[in-house]
């Protein structure tokens, strides 16, 4: 008989620790999983930024040519909320200017969940380039 007492204890203390760890192991794991996705928005908005660079350095792009290349970026990566801002305007580059390009993005666009990690962040990426 003690040893069922005994028994029944430890399930109980068991079935408290599991209540306890248990949300904390869950926001842990949703925590490492809507980090991850932030770093992939960051990777993805540097890479849209190198390529917008890469098109205006070498063509004479528009503002247009630039704003398509980022969004084909963008959205083969499926993230399809983002801001291009190219100083000074494209059109008006000639060679041997420095152009700077920023892509910016809400954290919230690539999230998977409630977005309490990254409630009013915004992820950017910022290039500088001379037109060739």
């Amino acid at each position: 008989m003690k040893s069922l007492l005994n028994r029944q204890a430890r399930n109980g203390v068991a079935a408290t620790e599991a209540a306890i760890l248990l949300p904390a192991f869950a926001l842990l794991s949703f925590a490492a999983i809507e980090s991850a996705n932030a770093i992939y928005l960051q990777q993805s908005l540097a890479l849209a930024a190198y390529e917008v660079a890469s098109v205006i350095e070498d063509d004479n792009a528009s503002f247009e040519v630039a704003q398509d290349r980022c969004t084909a970026v963008l959205e083969s990566r499926d993230i399809m909320s983002h801001d291009l801002s190219i100083i000074p305007e494209p059109n008006a580059l000639v060679s041997g200017d420095v152009f700077s390009i920023s892509v910016s993005a809400p954290a919230t666009t690539y999230s998977i969940g409630p977005s309490f990690f990254f409630q009013e962040a915004v992820l950017n990426a910022n290039v500088i380039g001379v037109r060739h």
